[in-house]
């Protein structure tokens, strides 16, 4: 199918193993391998990256669906507008080598100033793009910009890089600089939101999130966290780099703890696993839930030993298609995060798996890209994670729901697979770091005749040919072959790198290799279940959670389990946070009266477990300061109305304005949380840019010690929901008579680039961090 399919698109002297290639695209580098589908795939790959290169980009929500001019990369066939990690990771994964003028141009787009000045200050910073409850700071996975910004900086040209170093060290610093006082919780050490690219909420999140996004922003996710530490490390570099001492200092702090926050919460001995994700209660616990992208990103950020690594990788399940991006599948939930393997994700699996030296997941994962693309012609979106299939009839759980063909980030992973993979080609500064990662499985499948060369690729202005050479592989034993020796230009290097000035206009890299005669003896886990969609329930129960389960009230101090599951479960129930009981098998418990509950249910002859069920709460002491008693006045007049069923300011929020509560006092000693009673349907659950985010403020009368936090309050489904905000934390005294404020702080729509978005408020209408707000309650943290 590769071959007819191929001729068709490129031309029949592609599939000829003839030095020239004439239908080949121009201007990009080319694969002579001895293998014609590999060589044909590969330049498949490169015209992929060609029709992506655009002039102008298109997307219905800004400016009305009118081209933008803009030389950037479009995110695939059905989608032709730039997201920020769509893009940063598609240039860290292989653009920046093969474009990196149009890579810089594609992020530079996802920069913008503030065209509203805030708490915060108007510098530039990254965008977080449209999503769950109005964007930011619900989704917080916008510093992933940082991966593609620091790949591209040594694909510059030398005159280019002072510049766009300091334009990406004053974004990232004013990125964090934001998200540290927004989504910084102290009290874990942890930064809050969404997961990197998993943002479809009920796709990966418990289903009961479709309608409760706060859930999720008050949540902790590997991914995102991984990503805020890797930020931190590359403006250590930068502030180094540029002299700025004093943020140097303070970013490699916060990054050395919050690498180990991340170590100490997120992964799980037993399972010896990271979890993908937390609850999100009060104190927040990690959830037996994983997710391929998370845990590839925390082996590359050397989170886990290498042996660690390995166990990862050899625990991994790897279906007939590949790897799943999320474990275990969710049940009653279409497919498209859910169900499928997404080739980018793959792509870091593998160079994560390759930097532990995990040699089978490495060939296996590597063999899915192949397979993907070589089935549908094209570096598709995703497939369906048994069949490796586009699609999947399964009655209202088919898909992949959405899918497009030469989408960016996987036309990039099999650019990656080859260029920094295979060939192990790497700019660091003014080097090139020669190291190959390429398996005996792979070498033996892909390239039989043990000799592959990369031409035409170009590394600032300088023409590289690079050459791989090994003799007849013996090892029964994947492993990856071993640098034996490597010359540039004729010369033997005594090192794996070349300087860029040692290199000439065009130069000739010979890199020879030897099987690895140690090879350790690594396993994968291949789940032994057919290609559905129905699946036996024995097979069912190895990839499919239980279902969420539900609670309720029995009486005051009893608590019954729904459990919403065909197949025979016991529960673990959690009080504040904290596990109060486990495994257990009756339907009722009894539970102090005070106190949030959530259950996670698991199989009973099994492990898979199943998200938590919502918090069922019966709170201690709480008391609520509202706009209907007077204890919540305005300083400044704001309207009131009493709509919507209760009495509250109406589209409260204009920089300038304040809410106060002039005095209260806590019964004891403690913790606190302070929550706004909102409402906010300036957009729908599932996008927008409008979740409102304030800055409350309480302040000791007596000795004016302030303490402050951020506090957002997400897109609700319409204005009669009332909902409270996430918490801000407070430490509270007896007897101390306290001043409470709501003031302004930003979201997305204070942002310039938003001027453009013409789908919904906060855009082309001006600024919106406004909403309803009736209350302010303060609760006693049990």
């Amino acid at each position: 199918m590769l071959k007819s399919m191929l001729t068709i698109l490129l031309g029949s002297s592609l599939m000829s193993a003839a030095p020239a290639f004439g239908t080949e695209t121009s201007n990009r580098p080319s694969l002579r391998s001895g293998q014609a589908d590999f060589d044909a795939l590969f330049a498949l790959t490169m015209k992929e990256v060609k029709d992506n290169s655009v002039s102008t980009i298109r997307d219905a929500a800004f400016q009305n669906g009118q081209p933008l001019p803009c030389d950037c990369f479009e995110t695939g066939e059905l989608w032709h507008y730039v997201w920020t990690r769509d893009s940063a990771y598609a240039v860290d994964l292989g653009l920046a080598w093969l474009d990196p003028e149009r890579s810089q141009e594609t992020l530079l787009f996802k920069l913008s100033k503030a065209r509203q000045d805030s708490r915060f200050g108007s510098g530039p910073e990254i965008v977080q793009d449209t999503g769950s409850g109005g964007s930011w700071p619900v989704s917080t996975d916008r510093v992933v910009w940082g991966l593609g910004a620091d790949r591209v900086l040594p694909h510059l040209t030398e005159d280019k890089q002072s510049a766009f170093l300091a334009q990406a060290y004053e974004a990232l610093k004013n990125t964090i600089e934001t998200d540290r006082l927004v989504v910084f919780e102290p009290e874990h050490g942890l930064y809050r939101g969404e997961q990197s690219f998993l943002d479809w909420r009920e796709q990966t999140y418990p289903s009961w999130t479709q309608n409760d996004v706060k859930a999720i922003g008050e949540s902790f996710a590997l991914s995102t966290n991984v990503l805020h530490l890797l930020a931190l490390r590359q403006a250590a570099r930068y502030a180094e780099e540029l002299g700025d001492r004093v943020r140097q200092e303070r970013y490699e702090t916060w990054a050395e703890t919050l690498a180990q926050n991340i170590r100490y919460f997120f992964w799980l001995p037993k399972r010896g696993m990271f979890a993908a994700m937390s609850s999100a209660t009060d104190p927040a616990f990690p959830l037996e839930k994983y997710d391929l992208l998370g845990s590839s990103l925390a082996v590359l950020a050397n989170l886990a030993s290498p042996e660690e690594g390995r166990r990862i990788f050899s625990q991994y399940p790897l279906h007939k298609a590949g790897p799943p991006v999320i474990h275990p599948q969710l049940p009653a939930t279409p497919i498209y995060h859910n169900r499928a393997v997404w080739p980018f994700v793959t792509a870091y699996a593998i160079k994560a798996a390759a930097q532990v030296e995990h040699a089978p997941f490495v060939s296996e994962a590597m063999q899915s890209l192949w397979n993907g693309a070589s089935r549908n012609s094209s570096h598709m979106e995703n497939l369906e994670f048994l069949s490796g299939l586009p699609y999947v009839v399964d009655g209202n759980l088919s898909g992949p729901v959405v899918n497009s063909k030469r989408q960016l980030w996987s036309v990039a992973a099999f650019a990656s697979v080859v260029i920094q993979g295979i060939f192990g080609l790497n700019a660091e500064g003014d080097q090139l770091h020669m190291e190959p990662h390429l398996t005996h499985v792979i070498a033996k499948r892909w390239i039989p005749n043990g000799r592959v060369e990369l031409r035409d690729l170009q590394w600032r202005g300088k023409r590289l040919q690079v050459e791989l050479r090994w003799p007849t592989i013996h090892e029964t034993e994947d492993g990856f072959l071993k640098v034996q020796r490597i010359e540039v230009n004729g010369q033997l290097q005594d090192a794996a790198f070349v300087r860029f000035d040692q290199l000439k206009a065009d130069n000739q890299i010979l890199i020879e290799l030897v099987e690895d005669a140690a090879a350790q003896t690594l396993s994968v886990n291949k789940p032994e279940v057919g290609i559905g969609p129905g699946l036996p329930n024995e097979e069912y129960r190895q990839v499919f959670a239980p279902m969420e389960p539900r609670l309720s009230w029995v009486n005051a101090e009893t608590i019954r389990i729904d459990r919403r599951e065909q197949n025979p479960t016991r529960w673990d129930l959690y009080r504040n946070g904290r596990l109060f009981a486990e495994n257990l098998t009756s339907d009722s418990i009894r539970v102090p009266k005070e106190g949030c509950y959530t259950a996670i249910q698991t199989y009973q002859n099994g492990s898979l477990a199943s998200h938590p069920s919502p918090e069922l709460c019966q709170l201690g002491w709480n008391w609520e300061y509202t706009a209907y008693n007077g204890t919540l006045k305005s300083l400044d007049g704001a309207s009131q109305s009493s709509d919507h069923n209760r009495r509250h300011f109406n589209g409260w929020g204009s920089p300038q304005q304040v809410l106060e509560v002039s005095s209260f006092q806590v019964p004891t000693d403690g913790a606190y949380r302070a929550e706004i009673a909102f409402g906010n349907a300036f957009g729908p659950i599932n996008t927008g840019i409008t979740a409102a985010v304030k800055w409350i403020e309480v302040m000791d009368v007596g000795s004016g010690e302030t303490q402050g936090a951020a506090v957002f309050m997400p897109h609700q489904t319409n204005w009669g929901i009332w909902a409270f905000s996430s918490a801000a934390g407070l430490k509270l005294k007896a007897g101390r008579s306290y001043r409470l404020r709501v003031l302004d702080a930003k979201n997305m729509s204070y942002l310039k680039h938003f001027d453009r978005y013409t789908a919904g408020r906060g855009g082309a209408d001006g600024a919106v961090n406004r909403v309803n707000i009736s209350g302010v309650r303060v609760r006693r943290l049990d």
